[in-house]
């Protein structure tokens, strides 16, 4: 794999989810076999599950070894948790920062021919993607399906601060306490939407909160 990394999403083989012209907004498809791959990886959380299974059972998902770490949350389907955790190589896990070290271990010790497949709520896919591409990960090689929460982690352009779970157009910075509005612009490297003071240009003239990203 290519030690490069990037700063969007790939379209390449997915479709928009959304009306945005903005170019970083990151795009989603469904889960696809890949037949190039030696290896598959298939990741998710919550509402992904349906997704993962839906692929699993795709008969053109080339024979082969697959890995499937997920982590439920508490919408997640009883039903389909079950099939994941009767599975051969699944490996279900308490929280999404345990899957993501897991994740990077195998992506660590993955040669050439590794397929990633990751389905889930959009602050989740985005994390995968990230951690993916910064281990050399083309994108190619991945591919995500947002399922579940739109929330979204914001990134504040001020401080840094990574703030997780915003559903409102407008976010309380954790770090600076200032009124960040969201925007669709997106950083795959941090896997956040960039949010920026939202009374920058006329002090005190805050846009409506609106749910935006439920």
């Amino acid at each position: 794999m290519s030690t490069a990394t990037i700063d969007t999403i790939s379209t390449s083989t997915i479709a928009p989810a959304a009306t945005s012209t903005i170019k970083s907004r990151p795009v989603y498809g469904t889960l696809v076999p890949d037949p190039t791959g030696r290896f598959h990886i298939v990741v998710g959380d919550g509402g992904g599950s349906a997704a993962i299974l839906r692929l699993l059972a795709d008969p053109a998902l080339p024979d082969g070894p697959c890995q499937v770490l997920f982590t439920p949350t508490p919408t997640s389907s009883a039903s389909d948790l079950s099939t994941l955790a009767a599975r051969a190589n699944a490996e279900i896990l308490p929280d999404i920062a345990t899957l993501l070290a897991r994740l990077r271990t195998l992506l660590g010790d993955c040669r050439m021919g590794a397929r990633l497949y990751a389905a889930g709520s959009e602050s989740f896919v985005g994390m995968v993607m990230s951690s993916a591409a910064a281990l050399g990960m083309l994108p190619d090689e991945r591919q995500g399906e947002h399922a579940g929460s739109a929330a979204r982690r914001v990134h504040c352009t001020h401080c840094r601060q990574i703030n997780t779970d915003a559903t409102t157009n407008l976010v309380d910075c954790a770090g600076c306490g200032r009124t960040l509005l969201v925007r669709d612009h997106y950083s795959q490297r941090l896997a956040a939407f960039m949010g920026v003071q939202a009374d920058a240009e006329q002090p005190g003239a805050m846009p409506e909160l609106r749910e935006t990203f439920p």
